[in-house]
């Protein structure tokens, strides 16, 4: 049996039979043991994957933990174009020196108008 935490081996499920004929009829009896050894060990891999097929609970653990996965990943991605977003902002807002230039005062001026017309729209709806 699977646990949760570990996969099953990956054993392709086949109606085929096996590829190894069976012992012939004048085989020795060493013969026929390694061949049951043989089909007990395939038997216990074909049941173990089957097992972790019908594992319905390490399953849905194994694709939470992909989707965690995925979302950190996602949102690493997302910090890293923000970040690249603002320092593109500040560069093309200030100068060398770091203090406002031209574009950085018509921001600011629109930024403070926009908050000025919300606070009045804000303030009219309260009358």
């Amino acid at each position: 049996m699977t646990t949760p935490d570990v996969p099953a081996r990956e054993v392709p499920l086949s109606s085929t039979p096996a590829t190894k004929p069976e012992p012939a009829d004048g085989a020795s009896v060493e013969e026929i043991e390694a061949d049951i050894a043989q089909t007990r060990a395939e038997l216990g891999d074909t049941v173990e994957q089957l097992a972790g097929k019908l594992d319905v609970k390490a399953r849905a653990k194994q694709q939470v933990e992909t989707v965690k996965t995925n979302v950190a990943a996602q949102i690493g991605d997302a910090r890293e174009h923000a970040a690249d977003y603002v320092h593109q902002a500040t560069n093309a807002l200030t100068d060398d020196a770091g203090k406002p230039n031209r574009n950085g005062w018509i921001a600011l001026a629109l930024a403070v108008v926009a908050i000025g017309a919300v606070i009045t729209a804000v303030a009219r709806r309260g009358r």
